[in-house]
């Protein structure tokens, strides 16, 4: 369960579709706080059960009770008692049905026994959060030798990690599965990518491309999808400076991080230099060559991306507003899941009840 191909993923829901359920997972579980290794394990679910879909998943109210029961499934194996509340509530004011829960049931049923019951299995940013703590614990160490890079810059470093990872996964499943890449080689290109755009000390670098770990993952792999984040990172950066609907990804993330991720996605000669230069080198070698050295303190420029577009983002909205928001099929004014700013119309009484959801 661990390796899935895009193609397969692609059989069972198409990209729009796909994009449109997952946008809608990190609304909903973002605004009821669930965790974002829950989230993954939603997205992982989601993927696994179309992956292995002997036709298309319908389109239709049938297709948004797959998404709900996803959500319900995840937080009933791994979330508490007052989670697993809340994401009832939610299901209930959402659903746009009076009697929601036989088909949330029945797509429960259907998506555990297509998974063959193998719910907990673990997910890129559970791999993610394992290589963060080991860098973790290399980062105490070169604090000790009087290194500026201290507990604050490694808090930012797996923060952009863990966006690029999200980012990626949501709106780049061709790159991220392709024919069958591990989630091993997702985690370690969203963490190298972000130790380089950050500068990171080679001995974090060094540490983090084992070469046992790497010939796992797949160097070539692992190039392939940095380059994937990076690539997704400029369009949704270009996307929000000129106004244009964003990333729910990006939008999360920014609110998150006060308007500003405080870094902007390398040039892609940039990139290419730093890989080049001896980082793929180390997957092989047992020692880092002088070019590695000299790579790693590379001066990169970085891209017009950044600054001023950050800085005039919608400011963050109570809880309630957002699940009220939130698009569903009961609320969509034509066209699938997609549209988060439609225009729609919720009541008073839908307001509270949603208000009751996150409380």
């Amino acid at each position: 369960p661990l390796k899935i191909t895009s193609s397969s993923v692609a059989r069972g829901l198409d990209d729009v579709r796909r994009r449109d359920a997952l946008e809608w997972l990190i609304q909903a579980f973002d605004a009821l706080d669930f965790p974002d290794t829950e989230l993954f394990s939603a997205f992982a679910l989601l993927d696994r059960f179309a992956a292995l879909a002997p036709a298309p998943i319908p389109v239709g109210p049938g297709a948004f009770a797959v998404v709900l029961a996803a959500m319900v499934i995840v937080i009933k194996t791994n979330g508490t008692h007052r989670f697993l509340e809340r994401a009832k509530r939610l299901v209930a004011e959402v659903s746009g049905s009076s009697q929601p829960w036989p088909s949330v049931r029945k797509a429960e049923l259907c998506m555990l026994q297509r998974v063959d019951f193998c719910v907990c299995t673990p997910t890129s940013r559970d791999l993610l959060d394992r290589l963060v703590m080991e860098a973790a614990q290399t980062t105490a160490q070169l604090a000790q030798e009087g290194e500026t890079w201290d507990a604050d810059c490694h808090d930012k470093c797996a923060d952009l990690a863990k966006f690029l990872l999200e980012l990626g996964l949501v709106h780049e499943p061709e790159a991220l599965y392709g024919p069958g890449h591990p989630p091993l080689a997702q985690a370690i290109a969203a963490l190298l990518l972000a130790m380089l755009v950050l500068r990171a000390p080679w001995k974090c670098v060094k540490q983090l491309c084992d070469a046992t770990r790497m010939r796992e993952a797949g160097s070539q792999a692992v190039v392939n999808l940095m380059e994937a984040m990076r690539e997704r990172w400029c369009q949704e950066e270009r996307r929000g400076s000129s106004g244009d609907n964003g990333s729910a990804v990006l939008e999360k993330w920014l609110r998150r991080k006060g308007g500003s991720l405080g870094v902007a996605p390398p040039l892609a000669c940039d990139l290419d230099y730093l890989l080049l230069g001896g980082v793929l080198d180390l997957a092989e070698e047992t020692t880092v060559t002088a070019a590695v050295r000299v790579a790693a303190g590379v001066q990169r420029q970085h891209a017009a991306c950044r600054g001023s577009q950050c800085g005039n983002r919608r400011s963050e909205a109570r809880t309630s507003n957002i699940i009220a928001a939130l698009p569903t099929p009961a609320r969509q004014r034509g066209g699938g899941m997609r549209g988060r700013n439609s225009q729609a119309s919720v009541s008073t009484t839908t307001s509270a009840a949603v208000a009751a959801a996150a409380a």
